[in-house]
């Protein structure tokens, strides 16, 4: 039994293992065991994980053949004794001291989920750059880290903070709720926060960078997802969310949020799919949108979401069409869509009629 229990999937990071291991170890708090689960890893990343282990008891190494990062997590979990859970990523690291202060805010608050900031690291410039998984603004009646929030709190539950990596869960309260991370899918994040985070009754916010999240890897997960068939899981983990709102009691209260995340994660991962693999992507995107409008929504009230031409566009026009307005149109250095309404309709008009 130990007050913090980190969990790492790992898969060939034997280059990044030592920081990310050497920042845990080196925690102000002592007590934490340090669960790694090798996921057949081809390079020498085990042979690192059992030389650590062989130095400090803490370090527990388990091995199996690749089944991605949900099943490791999970398998991670079931064997976790600590008060509290956390995941690390196998090439990212920790500030020294998270473990004792998520510790802290949790056992003085009683805590669910007790959430922390991140830096971003980018691997190819070799430095940390600006950035964050959260405003702490977009949390109303924040105050400080003592401050117990449920989901109802955040004005924008369903963006930019998906992750795992940047929060500690009560194990108990892990257990209670029977969450898991959905295997054989990417974005398995997503389902396990929001389940998480609309079940929590306590919610603590630490607002600092407690963890350093490396960006630009070569070859890493985040770095191949959308240049594979894996980014067609979007779809699939859209679909796991539902079925999860409809179980927790969550969806008639969030429908129209959930509405609005539906169409706006498919369009950006429209963008960002390999280009080869847009028109099969716009396909599935188009047959998804027609089905969400047949649902049960009062497009009055969906006419006045935010970017609400993410759902229209996909609608109404051709891959290709659609690519191209919104490559030029919504460039977010330029933002042309609303500065140049009569340079959209010309587009649209030439586009549609030369295509």
């Amino acid at each position: 039994m130990s007050k913090v229990s980190v969990i790492i999937a790992v898969y060939n990071v034997e280059k990044y293992l030592p920081k990310c291991l050497e920042s845990l170890l080196q925690q102000s708090l002592s007590d934490i065991e340090i669960i790694c689960v090798n996921d057949g890893s081809t390079d020498k990343s085990l042979d690192v994980l059992n030389c650590y282990a062989k130095k400090d008891p803490r370090v527990k190494v388990l091995t199996q053949k690749n089944r991605g990062v949900a099943y490791s997590r999970n398998k991670g979990l079931r064997l976790a004794s600590g008060d509290y859970v956390m995941f690390v990523d196998g090439d990212d690291w920790v500030d020294l001291d998270v473990c004792k202060k998520i510790y802290d805010v949790a056992e003085k608050n009683d805590s669910d989920i007790v959430m922390y900031n991140v830096s971003f690291y980018d691997d190819r410039k070799g430095q940390i750059i600006p950035g964050a998984f959260f405003n702490i603004k977009s949390w109303n009646n924040h105050l400080d880290e003592n401050t117990a929030h449920t989901y109802k709190d955040c004005i924008s539950i369903f963006y930019g903070n998906l992750s795992a990596a940047n929060k500690a869960y009560r194990r108990s309260f892990v257990e209670k709720i029977g969450v898991y991370f959905p295997e054989d899918t990417r974005f398995e994040d997503h389902s396990f926060h929001l389940e998480t985070v609309f079940c929590a009754q306590r919610i603590n916010i630490i607002d600092e960078a407690l963890y350093y999240y490396r960006q630009n890897r070569k070859n890493s997960m985040m770095t191949t997802l959308t240049s594979t068939k894996v980014v067609f899981d979007i779809f699939k983990i859209i679909d796991i969310i539902e079925e999860m709102l409809k179980r927790i009691r969550k969806y008639e209260e969030l429908k129209y949020l959930f509405f609005q995340f539906k169409y706006e994660a498919i369009a950006h991962y429209f963008m960002r799919a390999n280009f080869f693999l847009k028109p099969k992507y716009y396909k599935r995107a188009k047959q998804a949108y027609y089905d969400m409008y047949e649902q049960d929504y009062d497009f009055t009230i969906c006419k006045k979401m935010s970017n609400y031409y993410n759902f229209t566009d996909i609608l109404n026009y051709n891959w290709f069409v659609c690519y191209i307005l919104k490559k030029i149109l919504d460039n977010p250095k330029k933002n042309l869509r609303k500065k140049y309404e009569p340079l959209k309709k010309l587009l649209e008009n030439t586009l549609n009629g030369g295509i």
